[in-house]
């Protein structure tokens, strides 16, 4: 709008209002609110909400895929939910047996889950495999229903990568608790290792071989630090995670991927956690379905964070104790206070740090794989591009592998693009919450109920009906044939010969 000077200007948002897209805790919404707030009435927003559809609708997702040995037997196992949309959870209707077709190399077959109701969650659902079976590429499906974007999940398989975890800090008491969290890995299959750095040793790290860095040191400064930086952009852009964590005395003017530490602060009373974000992250339910103990946790120092970021718990002071930093590929997470007694509860009340550290880890080493997982849309579509599509829709362009899901061959990397777990969430904002996203700007409402069209052809398609007649008569009137002059012109003179 600046760029271009431009006038009256309209902004037309299409939705189904799930939070998930609007993320309305998200610490840019006062930004973009204060930067448009200048052009006053000449931007106008127009708001398409349109309501769910009333059809039936299930979605299958895999959360963890694992291969296994058991004695003479190799073994897939699989870990995921089926969600339901029915209202009130009414599930009269719904067979005994849940069943779902499984494809696994081309081999298709039905697979009966443990789910009496039709939805929840299943764990460690056993396929077998040939002995000499090692990597795979498959995906499950349910039947068609009210929503087929959500009725099929791809995954690929490999053996798992070590997960290595690097420790820096001075403090032997940090030290010791995040690499005891990192180290003890919850499946005995999986080999896990942590290193313990001082912060000059931090040139030593083998960032190729590293999956997760937690950091309880000061923030690198840009003057004297710039290979470092370098190497932590790297380590991200490979997918790699790290955790920081404030350093004894912080420097509120270092900063790093845009985000600073406050000196301490001692707090008066033991703060709790009172929010968080419970539906997806390092702070997400479990595959169960059941919540983190977040609420238990006690803060009595805090280091305050500065900058724009994504808040995933705040304390009940309203300031936030975990943030995540957007980034294209690998997570970037600052905390607010450390492990130790005299700051925190998170070492006594230890199954929130280790859950963070483990899912955190998992993420990380992902991307030492031979295999990915990725979420739609956070590929660069021109290197998936040149991706060989092994399964997924045939009418798909090239263009559009980033974007598409399925099972794609990068070499001899197989990577599997689905849905974000988010796009499950059902969660929805309602006019109240909208209206205070958008406080101080203009915002005007079509609401629309998927299957009726009445009000959409009011508001919109009687224009473009009007600009599709007086284009084609345009067209009509360029295509009529032109007289030659030869044949318009009167003759001159006699015959000729």
């Amino acid at each position: 709008i600046q760029a271009n000077s431009m006038g009256q200007t309209d902004v037309w948002i299409c939705s189904d209002a799930r939070e998930h897209d609007w993320q309305s805790r998200d610490g840019r919404w006062p930004t973009l609110r204060e930067a448009l707030a200048q052009f006053g009435r000449r931007v106008r927003f127009r708001l398409l909400t349109v309501a769910g559809t009333d059809q039936p609708n299930r979605s299958i997702r895999i959360d963890d895929i694992a291969l296994r040995t058991e004695g003479d037997e190799r073994v897939l196992t699989l870990s995921g939910k089926l969600q339901s949309d029915s209202e009130d959870g009414d599930t009269s209707n719904t067979p005994a047996n849940t069943s779902i077709r499984m494809d696994l190399d081309g081999a298709e077959s039905i697979v009966e889950l443990p789910l009496d109701s039709g939805s929840g969650e299943f764990t460690d659902l056993r396929v077998p495999l040939d002995r000499e079976q090692e990597r795979g590429l498959g995906h499950v499906s349910l039947p068609a229903d009210g929503n087929n974007a959500d009725n099929t999940y791809y995954f690929v398989f490999d053996q798992p990568p070590p997960r290595k975890t690097v420790v820096v800090s001075s403090n032997e008491d940090v030290a010791n608790v995040l690499r005891l969290a990192a180290e003890i890995t919850p499946d005995p299959n999986i080999d896990a290792s942590a290193e313990v750095l001082l912060p000059a040793e931090v040139p030593s790290i083998a960032w190729d071989e590293t999956a997760l860095l937690l950091w309880q040191a000061p923030l690198p400064v840009a003057a004297s630090n710039a290979e470092l930086r370098k190497r932590l952009e790297s380590f991200l852009d490979r997918g790699g995670r790290v955790i920081f964590f404030p350093p004894a005395n912080p420097n509120p003017k270092a900063e790093l991927f845009g985000v600073s530490y406050s000196p301490w602060t001692d707090l008066k009373d033991d703060v709790s956690i009172a929010t968080w974000r419970g539906e997806a992250d390092l702070l997400g339910k479990t595959l169960a379905g059941a919540s983190l103990p977040v609420g238990k946790l006690k803060v009595h120092r805090l280091a305050a964070l500065s900058g724009e970021t994504t808040p995933l718990a705040k304390l009940s002071n309203d300031e936030p104790v975990l943030v995540r930093v957007p980034t294209p590929r690998g997570g970037v997470y600052f905390c607010g206070t450390t492990p130790t007694g005299k700051d925190s509860t998170l070492s006594s009340d230890g199954v929130v740090l280790y859950v963070m550290i483990q899912r955190a880890l998992v993420d990380g080493a992902a991307s030492l794989a031979n295999t990915g997982r990725l979420d739609a849309g956070t590929v660069d579509a021109e290197l998936a591009a040149n991706w060989k599509r092994l399964q997924g829709p045939d009418n798909s362009l090239s263009t559009e592998h980033a974007f598409t899901a399925g099972v794609y061959a990068d070499g001899d990397r197989y990577n599997a693009i689905n849905r974000s777990a988010g796009e499950d969430a059902t969660d929805t904002l309602n006019e109240s919450q909208i209206d205070d996203l958008f406080q101080g700007l203009v915002l005007e409402r079509v609401n629309q109920t998927a299957g009726e069209s009445n009000s959409l052809v009011d508001e919109v398609w009687r224009a473009f009906l009007i600009l599709m007649l007086i284009a084609m008569i345009g067209e009509a009137i360029l295509c009529l044939p032109r007289q030659s002059a030869q044949a318009t012109s009167p003759s001159v003179g006699g015959a000729t010969a």
